[in-house]
């Protein structure tokens, strides 16, 4: 029966020092100390859920623990896939509910879309392709466009694209 246990690792040079500090707090190494396995088969549930506490405590992605338990050899690169999967499909549901969630909920459209129905299509455009060019700043593009320079992005996403530029 394969198994792993979450133990220490780094996964390259860039994690070395956040994965130092991240593993020398108390709940980690009692953690460690009960070294109790987690089957990757029978209990594949108890394993996403202890991959999913360690990553919530310390605020990281589940798949980037997962990654580093790959790294580490503590998972097989198919145990590894599997999980990856998991995430993933778990975080396109989330998703998905959300947006549902959204559709459900009573009121108008967005801020965004508001916005963008009294700038109009023209505006919103030049501003897109002046920001895109490098001829106007995200502070003065927020200036024309009435809204906060933080708020061009979102209010630029989905600006359909005029001609074949």
């Amino acid at each position: 029966k394969c198994c792993f246990r979450i133990a220490t690792f780094s996964c390259g040079m860039n994690f070395r020092r956040i994965f130092f500090v991240m593993f020398s707090s108390r709940s980690y190494y009692s953690l460690i100390s009960r070294k109790t396995p987690i089957p990757t088969e029978a209990g594949h549930d108890e394993a996403v859920e202890r991959i999913s506490l360690f990553a919530q405590e310390r605020k990281l992605s589940r798949s980037m623990v997962a990654y580093c338990l790959l790294r580490s050899d503590i998972v097989s690169v198919v145990q590894w896939k599997e999980l990856k999967a998991r995430f993933y499909q778990e975080w396109l549901d989330l998703k998905a509910r959300k947006r549902e969630k959204q559709k459900a909920a009573e009121g108008g459209p967005s801020y965004y879309v508001v916005k963008r129905d009294r700038l109009g299509s023209a505006l919103l455009n030049l501003m897109d392709r002046s920001l895109s060019e490098g001829t106007i700043t995200y502070t003065k593009a927020s200036k024309v466009l009435g809204v906060k320079p933080r708020n061009v992005v979102p209010l630029l996403r989905d600006v359909p694209q005029r001609g074949g530029l």
